[in-house]
């Protein structure tokens, strides 16, 4: 876990910030980032910095602005250097959270805005004072968590229930599958968290606090699931003869080192227990 956002993240949300900026002039309400790239919890080339730009209600000619904004965005997923750190949305001002109405905002979303980093157009780059959402009340945290967990659980099994494929299709349909379950269960333990203490919790750091908290879940297999997202599969992994060193190069051998069968049932177990600890919060 980063202790500091790296400077290539730096530069880039300062350099998108201004280009934005520029180009949309009066247009602009505010631009945020929210996520764990507004705190300090960012692993380099994984973690993408997630957008959030809000544009005034009464633009004469919105639809003009809007591909202006979209442009800006466009620019940078195209460009090779930036393309996996761009995650954006647009929004008028009338659509933002306030205390008695989130708009177009679930509750985790809103909590997640509450501790954005914030564009300044004097400093030319974000910043975490300023923001206007930092004592947003948010509600109905749980029933937002569930729901997320409950739809992870969905997709999977539907997604396991799907008639059989070709044989030449197995490993990309396995592929899926391994991408979704990693995703849910590293979503529905950071659900979890923003339920249970009521603020911004990252993905990134979900698998250090519920092994030091003692967490009661699989907290081997949640944080093998953020290893792999990661991308650290291969990382070190060899196998050992008596004669000599062997590196493994088969996905079944112990050279990688998070290998996991079943790993949708393993999810769905997981998902259970996560649901578990939501209704008795």
């Amino acid at each position: 876990m980063s202790s500091q956002i790296p400077m290539e993240y730096v530069m880039f949300q300062k350099k998108l910030g201004m280009e934005m900026s520029k180009t949309l002039s009066d247009s602009m309400v505010a631009f945020y980032i929210i996520g764990s790239t507004a705190g300090s919890s960012v692993f380099p080339g994984v973690s993408d910095v997630n957008f959030i730009l809000v544009l005034k209600d009464d633009l004469e000619d919105s639809a003009s602005v809007l591909k202006s904004a979209a442009g800006v965005f466009q620019n940078y997923k195209d460009n090779p250097m930036f393309t996996t750190l761009v995650d954006f949305e647009i929004y008028y001002e009338s659509q933002m959270p306030t205390d008695d109405d989130l708009n177009a905002f679930k509750p985790l979303k809103a909590l997640a805005l509450k501790s954005a980093l914030v564009y300044s157009t004097e400093k030319k780059k974000f910043l975490p004072s300023g923001n206007p959402y930092k004592d947003l009340k948010v509600k109905s945290l749980k029933g937002s968590a569930s729901a997320i967990v409950s739809e992870n659980i969905s997709a999977i099994v539907n997604t396991l229930s799907e008639p059989a494929f070709e044989e030449e299709f197995l490993e990309e349909i396995e592929a899926q599958i391994e991408f979704m379950s990693i995703e849910a269960v590293l979503l529905a333990t950071q659900a979890y968290y923003m339920a249970a203490r009521g603020e911004f919790i990252s993905k990134v750091d979900v698998g250090y606090i519920a092994e030091e908290e003692k967490l009661d879940v699989d907290v081997k297999f949640l944080n093998i699931c953020a290893m792999k997202r990661q991308g650290a599969d291969y990382a070190g992994g060899y196998t050992e003869s008596e004669e000599d060193d062997e590196v493994s190069v088969s996905g079944k051998e112990s050279g990688v080192i998070h290998q996991i069968d079943d790993i949708a049932g393993n999810t769905l177990n997981y998902l259970t227990s996560i649901q578990k600890l939501l209704n008795n919060l």
